[in-house]
């Protein structure tokens, strides 16, 4: 009482005011010259806290408005707060006067919901930043929610963050099962979740389903954002594929079943269609290019960087034109254009090396090659390196087994065809027969070990390529006997080919891939038969119709082939990028 009469002997700003503030705090405490009554609380929990006008509106600018506008709190005096604690309220108080306040677990979120309503951001600020330091499992969800209702962006980024970094812990908490399945959803559907496998984002939305089971109407909801892909073939079938809640909802049975049957092709188009969380992703999907001026040179490309990479080449190639190739249980198998051991190499992603296929005797060259239902199938090609004799013959190679098996024929011999698989099917297109360029279209039904004719291509092609997407067959360039339609489409539907109206495609030599829902064309314009044109290489839209052109600053004027594929992220971190 005494020190507030003596004078102020700081001379430094910043003391002087610290002292001033002290002073007014103290004077608060002992009730004055205070001209504003807070009242707060109700009943016996009620209690009149006296401040100063002056402090209040210098402060807060929800104080302000309430002792400077024609309101009864203005001539009273007093303001009304009957949903505020005393023990509350004079943490505020305390920090207005002296910018200090003492915050624990208990207060840090009524103390940051108070400094929202009395509009000091300030005080917020401190609240946010306590919570931040002290997140964990248990309160991270709350500190979320928090955040958002309290307008703290900092604090909400970090919460999320937290949760997502430990998610499946997070999702063992009480307040993750009370979570909305909006808010479930948006975080099950993000790349940025931490998990051990995909396995743990089915057990938490079953904990979620299990304490909200008056919504199990949602669980297929939820349960199309789970990567199915990415879960173990075995957990599928014992677990997953065995769950009532899976089982009694058709859609979701569908997707196990669909999933499964794509796991087990070998065709690794299934992984291309959606990526990994973040927390799995060793691999990465790229192109494949092989060929080069010589034939021996292998290169990949990352759309996702726009990037391509070296790779380590064989020597084994000597004719660009002559290979084929094709990915197959996650190798890249090249066929053909061999003059010396194998006609048949492999290449693995996993140890980067190539590897002769030496069950392969026959020389062959200007075969089509397509992976399906697991296995790989070259179609037709020249009999010899040199030859002149197409070939009818089709062999199936089991990877599992090293074995060569032929199979049904083609329904006539040609070579430089093209050939494209799907779930059901494998269709052959054109080529070269001994009366010339062909039209012929077919298809081989593994189930009768047949070829059946399917309406035949509008143009006569050859050394063209294709690929399958949306129950259509995209077929791209090559050479051909007008100057007609340089892409054309197959429906699989209605057996009806159409041309492709923005036709900007490649004409030869060509080669095309499917990677995520899109089409990666490579070849040349130009001359229908020049060899020495410039090759472009573009990406395909089909849902927007639209042609972009994508990096080929690697690939000149050489033939590459594409094959999609995935190559493990440290395998890619050791190759040089062009």
């Amino acid at each position: 009482m005494g020190s507030l009469l003596e004078p102020i002997i700081e001379y430094d700003k910043e003391t002087f005011c610290i002292e001033i503030m002290k002073r007014l705090d103290c004077q608060r405490r002992n009730e004055l010259l205070c001209d504003v009554i807070l009242e707060v609380g109700s009943g016996e929990d009620q209690a009149r806290l006296k401040a100063h006008r002056n402090v209040l509106c210098a402060a807060s600018p929800f104080f302000y408005n309430a002792l400077n506008t024609e309101m009864k709190e203005k001539k009273e005096g007093v303001i009304r707060l009957k949903d505020t604690s005393k023990v509350l309220m004079e943490e505020v108080l305390e920090y207005l006067y002296t910018g200090h306040v003492d915050i624990n677990e208990k207060t840090a979120y009524e103390l940051m919901a108070l400094a929202d309503y009395f509009l000091i951001p300030s005080l917020k600020y401190v609240c946010s930043k306590y919570i931040e330091r002290n997140l964990c499992t248990s309160n991270c969800v709350t500190a979320y929610y928090s955040s958002l209702k309290y307008q703290c962006p900092e604090l909400q980024d970090i919460a999320e963050g937290f949760i997502l970094a430990n998610f499946v812990p997070v999702t063992e908490t009480e307040d993750f099962l009370n979570l909305s399945i909006e808010r479930v959803e948006d975080w099950i559907s993000s790349d940025k979740i931490v998990v051990k496998g995909e396995e743990d984002v089915f057990k938490a939305i079953l904990r979620w389903n299990e304490k909200n089971d008056h919504l199990k109407q949602s669980f297929g909801f939820l349960f199309r954002h789970v990567r199915l892909t990415y879960i173990s073939l075995n957990y599928l079938v014992t677990v997953v594929l065995q769950h009532e809640l899976v089982r009694n909802k058709k859609e979701c049975l569908d997707s196990v079943l669909h999933v499964m049957k794509q796991l087990t092709d070998g065709t690794d188009a299934c992984f291309f269609k959606q990526s990994p969380r973040n927390c799995l992703k060793t691999y990465e999907d790229v192109i494949f290019g092989c060929g080069g001026k010589d034939g021996s040179k292998l290169v990949c490309y990352l759309p996702s960087e726009n990037k391509w990479y070296q790779l380590p080449g064989t020597t084994s190639h000597c004719n660009r034109f002559a290979i084929a190739s094709s990915v197959c249980q996650n190798k890249l198998y090249v066929v053909g254009g061999n003059k010396t051991g194998s006609a048949v190499t492999r290449y693995d992603p996993v140890v980067n090396m190539w590897s002769p296929i030496k069950s392969f005797r026959q020389e062959i060259s200007f075969s089509a090659v397509v992976t399906f239902q697991g296995f790989l199938y070259v179609i037709g090609g020249l009999d010899g390196l040199d030859g002149n004799e197409p070939l009818n013959m089709v062999q199936r190679y089991n990877p599992d087994a090293d074995l060569w098996k032929e199979v049904a024929p083609l329904s006539g011999p040609r070579s430089r065809l093209c050939a494209v698989s799907d779930v059901d099917y494998i269709y052959a297109f054109g080529g070269l027969c001994s009366s010339g360029t062909s039209n012929t279209a077919e298809r081989f039904n593994p189930e009768t070990n047949s070829w059946e004719a399917i309406s035949p291509m509008k143009e006569r092609r050859r050394n063209h390529c294709g690929v399958s997407l949306h129950n259509k067959i995209f077929v791209f360039g090559g050479v051909f006997e007008t100057s007609g339609c340089p892409c054309e489409v197959y429906d699989k539907v209605t057996n009806v080919w159409t041309v492709l109206a923005n036709a900007v495609g490649p004409r030869f030599p060509a080669s095309a891939v499917c990677f995520k829902e899109q089409i990666f064309v490579f070849g040349g314009f130009g001359s229908r038969q020049s060899l020495n044109q410039e090759l472009i290489f573009q990406v395909y839209d089909v849902d927007k119709d639209q042609w972009k052109p994508c990096s080929n600053s690697l690939l000149g004027s050489s033939l590459y082939k594409l094959s999609a594929g995935r190559i493990s992220r440290e395998v890619l971190n050791s190759c040089e990028m062009i």
